[in-house]
Order: structure tokens, then C-alpha cells, then sequence
């Protein structure tokens, strides 16, 4: 009897505000395949997330009017409300009725405190992220996708979230017992 070393193994915990999902890499979902999704809710009313690891090529400060320049990319958050920015963040101190995810991540916020931190030039990249839309699952939908193979659920420390750099493939290579060679296989299949 074969062993299928190319599928999910059972997540390492379940789904949760603060967990993160990564996506399988053979499927041909063009929005979320190799995508790395934070979850932000998780209730019997579904799911909310943005993914982490995809990007728009436009700035910030030209998206949005009298919004001071970010070096920040713009993560394409989800397919759903494009049109809306949210943003998650370091600094729930800082920032009035930021909603904590867990630890020291933190979701929304007052938005004029937000354009105050960044002229003031005293946060970064680093510190916060920026999404157009969101990523939503009715109820139930996100464990039928679990049940389906479809997501690794899991979870990394708030640093990681934040960085913008290869995340698909790092949180795979701290899986590397588990998913030997996910992170090598091509985007195309043809190209072997």
C-alpha cells in the first residue's frame, strides 16, 4: 500500500482568530491557491481572514486620498468588498478600538489615528499591513473546505504575519517532516 505523501495530514489545531491557513499548492483556485491566510474571526456565523502573501502593485498613498506615503505593499486581502481597506497592526496601544487577535496583533482601528502614526513617521512596515477586501466564509463553508483538503490550519508568531517575504513557502519549510515537498513543486505542473 502506497503512501500519499503530496496530501493534507490532519491540521495541527483548529480554526481560530489568529490561526493562519496555507493553502495546498496543486490547487487551481487562482485567488487562494499557495495563498497564507490569517484568520481574524472564527465563529458559528463563519470566518473572516486576509491573505497574507498577495499583493497589488499599487501604493497605498495613491489608492487613497490625503493618506500619507506608506513603503508597505497592499495585500489583496480577499475577493470580498475590494473596494475597502482594513488593516491589521502592532499597535493596539496606539491605534483607539483596534480589535486584538492575539498577542500583540491587532485588527482595525480608529483610521484617522492611523494616518496620524504614519505621518508622524514613527511606525512601519513592520508595525502594520494593508488589505483591499477581505476573505469570508459562511458558516460551515471553511470546515467543508478542511474536510475537502484544501487548507493546513496552523499557527506562527505575529513577526511572520507581519513580514511580506516568501510566507507560503517558510511556514511549509517548518513543516518540512510533515509537507517534504510542497514548497518545491512548481506553480506550473508543466515546467518539471
Amino acid at each position: 500500500m502506497g503512501t500519499d505523501f503530496l496530501g493534507i495530514k490532519e491540521s495541527e489545531m483548529e480554526p481560530h482568530a489568529g490561526a493562519i491557513l496555507i493553502a495546498e499548492p496543486f490547487s487551481l483556485d487562482s485567488f487562494f491557491g499557495r495563498s497564507v491566510v490569517l484568520l481574524t474571526e472564527h465563529s458559528e456565523m463563519g470566518s473572516v481572514g486576509f491573505v497574507l502573501n498577495k499583493f497589488i502593485d499599487i501604493p497605498l498613498h495613491e489608492l487613497l486620498d490625503d493618506f500619507p506615503e506608506f513603503s508597505g505593499k497592499v495585500g489583496m486581502g480577499g475577493p470580498v468588498s475590494s473596494n475597502i481597506i482594513h488593516y491589521i497592526h502592532t499597535l493596539g496601544d496606539i491605534i483607539p478600538e483596534s480589535v486584538r487577535i492575539y498577542d500583540q496583533l491587532y485588527w482595525g482601528g480608529d483610521f484617522e489615528a492611523v494616518k496620524q502614526v504614519l505621518k508622524s513617521k514613527k511606525v512601519n512596515k513592520k508595525n502594520i499591513r494593508f488589505f483591499l477586501g477581505y476573505s469570508g466564509w459562511s458558516p460551515g463553508q471553511l470546515e467543508e473546505e478542511m474536510q475537502n483538503k484544501y487548507w493546513i490550519v496552523a499557527k506562527t508568531d505575529y513577526l511572520k504575519i507581519m513580514s511580506y517575504d516568501n510566507l507560503w513557502e517558510i511556514l511549509l519549510n517548518e513543516r518540512s517532516l510533515q509537507y517534504p515537498i510542497w514548497s518545491n513543486v512548481p506553480e506550473d505542473l508543466s515546467f518539471n
